[in-house]
């Protein structure tokens, strides 16, 4: 019983195909007769096609005779090309065998003055007919004109017994024989069309395989033509045997294939098991670095709230210390350390806020060719010299939808790594290159590299394999490139190295006419800003920040929440508003108040932005825009150059903070 499905199988394949090899043999001799009858339909039609242009050439005899070898006879080969077609050119051969005239003149230019009595394949044919003043055709040539053909001479005498005149030439292409002869026969056959050994037309068609081949002799005036047709089809009758072939195999090989399918379904399942646990391995990464990112930004968000104030009394306790004469060395510099402290930790707070994507974004556009170009020294000092640092950058400009700082802090991290990747000795390699509607930066390095476990996880916060790093370089540099609509990927070799590939958008080339005026083109003077209107919701830092802007001159005048401070009717010169407030947030606040005066002047104040594109409106309408943690000198300054025209720069200059960001991304 085991054998009886494959006995099965074999006999009924035994009989269909016994049937098909039937059906084969009667569908070819059908084919051959219909190829015979084929082939002698179209050497008749070949034969009449040469015919009929014959005589019309015996028909231009009498204007040669008449002496109208001028506008006569062009006029008359003009008229008869438009009765019937396929002519390359008409001609006169005088007694000598030299063409004389010729029509149309336009493209046979290169026969006219010929002596055809020397070529040496129709000079025979034309003293053959010199000699008994028959008509005669040539064979195959390639024309004077150009292409494929052959041509006739028809000789012309004066009476019946008189001298020989000339010869009425025509020539005949062989393309145009092929269009109105043989072309509707070119998707099922191929034709070939010879005198003798010498071939006239030949046309091949892509198709199925030749399967017969069908000859017929015919003669054409003095010469005989041989036609080999090629059948490119197998007939209706083929292909359905074949149809009722495979289906019966296909039948008959169903019982073995319901014997294989719960193999292969269950092969096929396991598979699809597989696919869906890496689809949720990658899904699981996904929702875990975003969950990082949550965690990591709330976090960043209190903290930098926290370091706003503990900065903000540092620097009122610093100018409380400057204005006491006594010796206070030793509480400057513990003024001087805790300022430094908080404005490390506020760079630790600034790459979290990076890695989770809530860092307020400062838009711009770079060349980042000419920008690497600058960096590299700084970049090569960062390598140091036992890891050199290669450029290989294009010579047009790659401009880049994102802020200077940005590359700055990109670059610096990854050439970290690399360079801590090197184990003190190699190479790393800086690439950039257009990529579609981006712009590609390579970071590769001939270090260790990386087995895929640690792969796996080395865009995550903390994550790191080396003793003094501290897990936030790469992470980062994801939160950047990600948070501007980028992408980054790395690809590692463990012995080989690694390469990190960063994809940010490109941008348009900036209009110089538009560029903003420089930092610190505006005036220190405060006069035209005295009333502040402060909207902070943490109680710690609106009371650091009123007391900073009091301490310098301002009236301040401060709010827990946006309700209260778009409530309050008091005039009001500047705006200082925190981003995020419960309620109303800081850019409706801030958006409400500028329709209701617009002469004010706005700053916002952020170190989480949840929204990060939220505040690009404000920053077009000329607000300024302040990073938390800051210290109040910087608030005081921004404040003072308040005044400055609308336009200019919507941010500080380079900050103690901008500054601990690079020290600290060369500790990771």
């Amino acid at each position: 019983m085991r054998w009886l499905p494959l006995a099965l199988f074999l006999g009924l394949a035994l009989a269909l195909g016994g049937g098909w090899a039937f059906a084969l043999h009667a569908d070819a001799a059908d084919a051959r007769e219909r190829d015979q009858i084929l082939a002698e339909q179209t050497s008749l039609r070949v034969s009449d096609w040469v015919n009929s242009r014959l005589a019309l050439l015996r028909a231009l005899k009498s204007v040669a005779l008449a002496g109208q070898l001028d506008d006569a006879w062009g006029e008359r080969i003009r008229h008869s090309l438009q009765q019937i077609h396929g002519f390359q050119a008409i001609n006169w051969i005088d007694a000598r065998g030299v063409i004389t005239h010729l029509a149309p003149t336009a493209g046979n230019e290169a026969a006219l003055g010929r002596d055809l009595s020397s070529h040496p394949v129709v000079g025979p044919t034309l003293r053959a007919s010199m000699a008994d003043l028959q008509d005669r055709l040539s064979p195959p040539i390639d024309l004077y004109q150009g292409g494929r053909g052959f041509t006739a001479y028809i000789p012309v005498r004066r009476g019946s017994d008189g001298p020989l005149v000339g010869f009425v030439n025509g020539v005949f292409l062989a393309d145009r024989l092929v269009s109105d002869c043989i072309e509707n026969l070119a998707p099922s056959h191929s034709v070939v069309i010879a005198d003798g050994s010498q071939i006239l037309i030949a046309t091949t068609n892509s198709g199925a395989p030749e399967s017969s081949e069908t000859r017929v002799a015919f003669q054409v005036l003095d010469r005989t033509w041989t036609l080999t047709l090629r059948s490119r089809h197998g007939g209706g009758a083929l292909a359905a045997a074949t149809l009722v072939f495979v289906v019966g195999l296909l039948l008959s090989a169903a019982l073995a294939w319901l014997l294989r399918l719960a193999l292969v379904r269950q092969a096929q399942i396991t598979e699809a098991h597989a696919h869906r646990a890496r689809i949720e391995a990658r899904l699981r990464s996904a929702e875990r670095l975003e969950a990082m990112g949550h965690l990591a930004g709330g976090v960043a968000h209190d903290f930098n709230n926290l370091l706003t104030v503990i900065l903000g009394h540092a620097d009122l306790l610093g100018a409380t210390i400057d204005d006491d004469p006594g010796d206070t060395d030793g509480l400057r510099s513990s003024v001087a350390a805790i300022r430094d402290a908080s404005v490390r930790a506020a760079a630790v707070t600034s790459q979290l806020l990076a890695f989770a994507r809530r860092e307020p974004v400062t838009h711009g556009i770079v060349d980042a060719t000419a920008h690497i170009h600058a960096l590299a020294p700084m970049l090569r000092k960062l390598a140091t010299e036992a890891v050199s640092v290669t450029l290989e950058l294009p010579d047009e400009p790659l401009w880049t939808a994102c802020s200077a700082a940005v590359i700055d802090r990109i670059l610096v991290n990854l050439v970290a790594n690399a360079r801590d990747a090197c184990d003190g000795r190699g190479a790393v390699t800086i690439r950039a290159a257009s990529d579609d509607d981006r712009v590609r930066i390579d970071v590769r390095d001939d270090g260790r590299g990386m087995p895929k476990e640690v792969q796996a996880h080395i865009f995550e916060p903390f994550f790191t394999t080396r003793a003094k790093g501290s897990g936030l370089g790469l992470a980062t540099v994801y939160g950047l490139v990600t948070q501007r609509g980028g992408k980054i990927e790395a690809a590692s070799e463990v012995g080989v190295g690694t390469t990190v590939t960063v994809r940010l958008l490109s941008g348009d080339p900036p209009d110089a006419a538009a560029a903003p005026p420089p930092n610190g083109a505006a005036s220190n003077d405060a006069s035209d800003v005295q009333r502040v209107r402060l909207v902070e919701d943490n109680s710690a830092v609106r009371a650091t920040v009123r007391r900073a802007l009091r301490n310098a001159g301002f009236r301040v005048a401060d709010f827990e929440d946006g309700e209260s401070a778009l409530a309050d009717d008091a005039p009001f010169d500047l705006l200082v508003t925190d981003l995020v407030l419960p309620g109303i947030d800081g850019v409706a606040v801030a958006t409400e108040l500028l329709d209701r005066h617009p002469q004010i002047r706005v700053i916002v104040v952020s170190g989480y932005a949840d929204r990060p594109g939220a505040i690009d409106a404000l920053l077009a309408r000329g607000a300024r825009f302040l990073a938390k943690p800051f210290e109040m000198r910087d608030l005081v300054a921004l404040a003072r150059s308040a005044s400055a025209p609308r336009g200019g720069s919507p941010t500080l200059p380079r900050t103690a903070r901008d500054a601990a960001v690079d020290r600290v991304a060369e500790d990771v």
